[in-house]
């Protein structure tokens, strides 16, 4: 390392005899290795000192991305469990129903209000099994909603629509960028009410589906997520 021949290693402490350390010490010709050190005493100090600045750099770098991170997993925490609060009064509201409306008025709204969607919009199957008719909607935008969307109903046989394939298919369905998703354009909830990221969830009993619940956000910065759709 520092261009001297090679010289006497001997090792005076070892850790697996006993000794809490190692210790090595290493003999050098004393003219030429003081001469090496008063060459370059000022140049290994500054070496050394731009080392350890590096170091902290990277350090403070280091800490300030696992800051960021634990005040993140924070914020997560704390979003699950008012979620979980939430969920847990309104569960003990809906047992004391009996009103079939009521509960999914009140189930609506938990979604809306708990998970932070700006609408919800709940379509059940027709007693004739022949349509997916609209029923219920909440959040932003409801009197509007309720007003052009009342008639609104579309025929079970359409599989290609997303409402009616979820329906059937049983399963829950994410889009993340209705622009880019390939939608109807014209389709009147696209249309008329401009979702940027839907969550579609079956909603099924022991006898299959009965209808759907879809719910968006319309700010683009806060699309919903793969964990939101399975919670």
């Amino acid at each position: 390392l520092w261009g001297l021949p090679p010289k006497d290693v001997t090792e005076t402490e070892c850790y697996f005899n006993g000794a809490p350390y190692y210790q090595y010490n290493i003999t050098f010709q004393k003219r030429r290795f003081g001469a090496f050190l008063r060459q370059n005493q000022r140049k290994t100090r500054k070496a050394k000192l731009l080392l350890a600045l590096e170091e902290i750099e990277s350090d403070k770098i280091l800490l300030k991305k696992k800051n960021e991170e634990v005040i993140k997993l924070n914020l997560e925490l704390r979003e699950k469990v008012d979620r979980l609060k939430a969920i847990n009064e309104a569960s003990s509201l809906l047992v004391s129903m009996v009103d079939t409306d009521k509960i999914l008025k009140t189930t609506m709204e938990i979604i809306v209000d708990v998970l932070k969607f700006d609408r919800a919009l709940l379509m059940l199957i027709d007693k004739d099994e022949q349509y997916l008719e609209y029923s219920y909607s909440t959040g932003e935008d409801t009197e509007e909603i309720n007003e052009k969307l009342t008639s609104y109903r579309i025929p079970l046989s359409r599989t290609k629509n997303i409402l009616i394939r979820t329906t059937l298919e049983g399963k829950p369905y994410l889009v993340k960028d209705a622009e880019k998703a390939g939608l109807n354009p014209n389709n009147l909830i696209i249309k008329d009410f401009h979702p940027n990221s839907i969550a579609f969830c079956p909603l099924k009993t022991s006898k299959g589906s009965i209808g759907i619940l879809a719910a968006d956000r319309t700010n683009s910065k806060r699309m919903i997520t793969r964990k939101e759709l399975e919670h």
